[in-house]
């Protein structure tokens, strides 16, 4: 592979990290118009995945407002900030409030956590490969295991994409009791899931139920056993 010119090389280490500021604001503000929101961005976000440290310190005060079964709004997430001494830094109660002026109402937060969230994979995958060119350019071990150490690394950070991660326990709630009220109208000999033919074995499964299929995936001795 030919080498990147030397000022092209330089320039390419200066530019910023990625982020999306108005996808970050986007969400903050969605879920300040709509409370119910959260559930959505708590089971695919962390305050982590926001580049802002502005938006990290309000989101998290958001899961905490939520994790309290408390309204999310300017003046509560004013007071969590309060408590962790950053409310001044990040300007206020009208920095909160301003993350909704101009906002329409959005019902769906989806493409808006696809993209902080890839804005944070893409982050880590450069600080990865930073660890990697300093761990190479140090030289305090050999070659090759260094290259186990960057394939590791770097399997990690695609396990991490490919993971749902832990859901909040409320909106897992939620489906559950839809689930058991969807059950309690059903008569009470009619199977939930998939019959197997076998009348013994569906009277105690009630039939197959949906469910998930892991596989799990990793280099030889990697401990997949």
């Amino acid at each position: 592979m030919a080498a990147f010119p030397e000022a092209r090389r330089e320039q390419f280490l200066e530019r910023p990290l990625p982020s999306n500021e108005d996808s970050e604001r986007a969400i903050l503000g969605a879920i300040l118009l709509d409370n119910a929101l959260i559930t959505q961005a708590v089971e695919h976000l962390k305050p982590g995945d926001f580049y802002s440290p502005l938006n990290r310190r309000i989101f998290g005060a958001m899961i905490a407002l939520f994790e309290a079964s408390k309204s999310i709004d300017p003046i509560l997430i004013g007071e969590e900030l309060k408590k962790e001494g950053s409310l001044e830094a990040i300007g206020g109660v009208s920095t909160i409030t301003n993350l909704t002026y101009g906002l329409p109402h959005f019902t769906d937060l989806t493409e808006y956590i696809e993209v902080v969230r890839d804005k944070s994979m893409m982050r880590n995958l450069i600080r990865t490969c930073n660890q990697i060119t300093s761990e190479a350019l140090e030289e305090e071990d050999d070659a090759r295991n260094i290259l186990d150490h960057a394939e590791q690394m770097i399997f990690a950070l695609a396990e991490r994409r490919a993971a749902e991660g832990f859901s909040h326990v409320q909106p897992v709630a939620e489906k559950v009791l839809a689930k058991v009220e969807e059950y309690s109208k059903r008569e009470s000999h009619a199977l939930t899931g998939l019959a197997t033919g076998f009348r013994e074995l569906d009277e105690m499964t009630s039939g197959l139920q949906p469910s998930d299929l892991i596989i799990v995936a990793a280099r030889p001795s990697m401990g997949k056993t």
